[in-house]
This record gives C-alpha cells, sequence and structure tokens, in this order.
C-alpha cells in the first residue's frame, strides 16, 4: 500500500492567542517537529491548511483545503485523500501539527491495517482514541465527503460509516499523542523534553 503521510495544520489556535504552528519548543516550530518527526517514517509527505500563505516556507508541498471555511480536521483529511488519489497514493496517514511526540514506530503499526480506517489509541484507565492519527484508504473519500456534506464533522462519524480499527501504543509517563494548544500546554511540553534529555 502506497502511503503518504499528511500533517494536518488546520486549527485556529484560539487558546494559545497566536499562530501555534510557529510556536517554538526546543529551538524549533511545532510545525516543524510534526513535519520532521513523519518524515522519519513515511517519504511522501504534505502539509494541509485551510490558509496555505503562511507556509511557503515549508520544505514540502502544501494543500489547501478543498472546502471553504474552517471546517475542521475530517475536511483537511478528504483534501488529503483527494490529493493522494490524484497523486497515485493508495491512503494516507495523518497526524496532528500540534503534536510533537507523535510515536516512532507510528506510522508501521498502522501500515498493518487492511481494508478499514486506522485509528490511533492509547490505554490508561479507558481506551483514549485519537481520531485525527489515522491511516485513511482513498477508498474512503466519498464517506468522508458525505459526512461533510451533512455537516457531520466528526471524525469518527466518517469512521464509523466506512469501518475502523484503533491501534494501541504504548502509553508511559506521557501520552505519545498530547497537542499543545495552550500556553500552559506548551510549557508543559518544555517540562518532557527537559525530563527526557535528563534520562538520555
Amino acid at each position: 500500500m502506497k502511503l503518504l503521510g499528511v500533517v494536518l495544520a488546520g486549527g485556529q489556535s484560539c487558546r494559545m492567542g497566536r499562530n501555534k504552528l510557529f510556536v517554538e519548543l526546543d529551538g524549533k516550530r511545532l510545525i516543524d517537529h510534526a513535519v520532521d518527526r513523519l518524515s522519519k517514517q513515511i517519504p511522501d509527505i504534505v502539509v494541509n491548511a485551510p490558509n496555505t500563505d503562511d507556509l511557503r516556507d515549508i520544505e514540502c508541498p502544501i494543500v489547501a483545503d478543498s472546502l471553504g471555511g474552517f471546517q475542521g480536521p475530517l475536511a483537511g483529511i478528504l483534501s488529503g485523500l483527494q490529493y493522494a488519489t490524484e497523486h497515485g497514493f493508495d491512503g494516507i496517514i495523518t497526524v496532528a501539527a500540534d503534536t510533537p511526540f507523535f510515536p516512532d514506530n507510528y506510522v508501521s503499526q498502522l501500515s498493518e491495517v487492511k481494508d478499514n480506517i486506522a485509528i490511533a489509541a492509547t490505554r490508561a484507565d479507558k481506551l483514549n482514541l485519537h481520531p485525527v492519527f489515522g491511516l485513511w484508504p482513498c477508498d474512503a473519500a466519498q464517506t468522508v465527503k458525505g459526512a461533510l456534506d451533512a455537516d457531520r464533522r466528526k471524525v469518527m462519524w466518517a469512521a464509523e460509516i466506512f469501518g475502523w480499527k484503533a491501534v494501541e501504543f504504548e502509553c508511559s509517563h506521557i501520552d505519545p499523542f498530547f497537542n499543545i494548544n495552550t500556553p500552559e500546554d506548551l510549557r508543559q511540553a518544555e517540562q518532557i523534553i527537559a525530563h527526557e534529555s535528563i534520562r538520555n
């Protein structure tokens, strides 16, 4: 299965107070953390965003949302699927641009799922799904478009219609899918990096 990596960068950064894609963590912007981490796992990557004007210096193709307005990550998934279909890929692997610690084996683990959408999950006291992190076959594009046409913007709504499986990842001292929405989240991420530096 030939897969395209898609970094979803469509958040409006309301809680951060500024565009969080360009907030620096450990000397590197969040968007660059996501692109660099994913590029180590899959050779072909694009970045999706509703507004691409601010992303011109990203060293991979930028894919604008095919639908107008800010319609959330499902619209980004649709745009990624459409781009992947046009360029000869069989599916996409998605990650959120504000999540700098997703697992090093993320792509390989999700790639084991066949004929279904694969959704990343972690388990603490219960199974926690991370719907923005998933593998989507290009065959799911019509299902995703149908969900958006019906104003159903939740990622899991489309996943449930098409069929999905959870892929669990280890959750030790942090949830690897921890995402940065607020200045407090950024401080927590800095503490995580400092802790990792001490451990190593």
